[in-house]
């Protein structure tokens, strides 16, 4: 049975993400109509490139971090050096980086194609490459020890609710109406996250105290796998729109990154679960508690599963309608969002998969699935985003993630023999067929404003969803809970 401090600390995840989210979309809002296509889409493909580096800098710390502190059988003394060691050798990797940036100009210019003209962007958002680098790697050491507010408030509020407040102060109050309001807001972001972090590292006496020095071999041989996952993983997630950049033209890019990051939210339970559940994967494993294991994995996917329906049922129907509220320039767009959510429906149906392979010694697996979806990514990307554009990217990336997941799951099953799936499943299916239709057709009849077709069709399409799925997806112990947590609230 899934405990309340779980269930308390997934709906804390739940929310954050949710705000999290919602601080993304206003900024990609703000920014695609204040800077246009163009010149947000310059910013975007600058910061892809940087997230590109940022694989070599974060040397897979980001993951074995979690993994690290979770773990019972490894002292807090270790612990300590653990994390100072982490540090010390990605500040070190992220001057170089930068060095190598700022010297090598031939090459990047080179490296960018027809975006190569925004090289001198490049180097003034390369120290960005410092600060984020050692941001995130202070946000891994809160979640893999299951402050699960605290990491919220560094990654998300910090890094995302502070870029948005920052980027309106500087575009209305100091009046900076170019592309600098937003990159300043990038800096000021991950400054006051490291700060953030930094206060909450010390409460918690990560730097004060004895350390014992940990066999570098040990972090080593868990952190190399993870580092070539993590580089996978962030090539997959990044090939496409670096591609578009170099192919095709700022504008487009914007056009294109818009629609990714709305299909995405269909992905946000997931991630939001997983920064639950991917600390007490090791946890569960390394003592050995495979049954808890395997409950917690399928109830856990299963709720993933709903909220992707929901989002796949609202924003297929009005996705038109929300890229309308960005901008007239970015309805062409929609088509990619369909094919986005495509492949974060099989994202969700595997639920957390990756992390399933990778905190319990199988980073292999996840290195190994995840190597041939990016390989199919970067040569379909090639492929068909001269032929088809932006579409071409969408078909490339959903199939990767189609590929990717597919084989994490069968990996996974033949290491840990578990699977999520009942009969509640096909009440999913029931649930999202008897909401989509009545939506779809008031979408189509009411002949009303983007801003009130959307919040009507959202509001009918999760209220008929959810009636359903209480009668047929949710166990007696589930619905127990629900009405303890609702009456709670009256």
């Amino acid at each position: 049975m899934i405990n309340n401090s779980f269930i308390k600390k997934t709906g804390v995840a739940f929310v954050c993400q949710a705000l999290g989210l919602l601080y993304e979309f206003i900024i990609m809002v703000l920014a695609g109509q204040l800077l246009g296509a163009k010149g947000y889409g310059i910013v975007l493909y600058v910061y892809t490139i940087l997230s590109i580096c940022m694989i070599a800098t974060k040397f897979g710390f980001e993951n074995s971090i979690v993994s690290l502190m979770a773990r019972k059988d490894i002292t807090i003394e270790k612990k300590r050096w653990i994390v100072l060691f982490c540090i010390s050798v990605s500040l070190t990797l992220s001057v170089i980086m930068i060095f190598v940036i700022n010297i090598f100009k031939p090459t990047f210019v080179t490296i960018m194609g027809s975006g190569g003209g925004n090289y001198r962007i490049l180097r003034e958002m390369s120290p960005i490459i410092i600060l984020e680098t050692v941001g995130l790697l202070f946000a891994s050491v809160l979640r893999g020890t299951k402050e699960t507010f605290k990491y919220y408030i560094v990654y998300m509020h910090m890094q995302y609710g502070i870029r948005l407040l920052s980027f309106v102060i500087l575009w209305y109050a100091f009046e900076i109406k170019t592309i600098y309001s937003l990159i300043i807001s990038y800096y000021i972001s991950c400054i006051l996250m490291i700060f953030m972090a930094l206060l909450f590292l010390h409460d918690m006496h990560l730097f004060k105290g004895d350390k014992e020095k940990e066999s570098i071999s040990f972090l080593f041989s868990l952190s190399i796998p993870l580092l070539l996952s993590s580089a996978i993983t962030v090539i997959n997630s990044e090939i496409d729109q670096f591609m578009i950049g170099y192919y095709l033209n700022d504008a487009k890019l914007a056009i294109y990154s818009m629609a990714l990051n709305i299909g995405k939210i269909a992905s946000f339970a997931l991630v939001a679960v997983n920064s639950i559940f991917a600390p007490l994967i090791s946890e569960y494993y390394y003592s050995d508690n495979i049954e808890n294991l395997r409950h917690l994995y399928s109830r856990t996917t299963k709720w993933v599963v709903c909220f992707n329906a929901v989002v796949m049922g609202t924003v297929s129907i009005c996705g038109r309608d929300v890229l309308s509220l960005i901008g007239d320039e970015y309805i062409v767009g929609y088509r990619v969002l369909v094919i986005i959510l495509i492949g974060e429906t099989v994202n969700s149906l595997v639920g957390s998969v990756g992390y399933l392979n990778s905190m319990t010694g199988k980073a292999s697996h996840f290195l190994a699935a995840n190597l041939i979806a990016v390989s199919v990514n970067v040569f379909l990307n090639r492929q068909m985003i001269p032929i088809y554009g932006i579409e071409g990217a969408a078909i490339a990336s959903a199939t990767a993630v189609i590929i990717s997941n597919t084989l994490l799951f069968i990996l996974m099953y033949k290491h840990l023999r578990i699977q999520p799936y009942t009969l509640k499943y096909l009440g999913i299916i029931i649930a999202f067929v008897f909401a989509f239709i009545p939506t779809a057709l008031i979408h189509n009849i009411w002949n009303k404003s983007p801003i009130i077709t959307v919040t009507t069709c959202v509001l009918l399409f999760c209220l008929t969803f959810g009636i359903m799925a209480y009668f047929l997806v949710c166990e007696e112990n589930e619905k127990k809970i629900m009405k303890l947590y609702i009456g709670g609230l009256f």
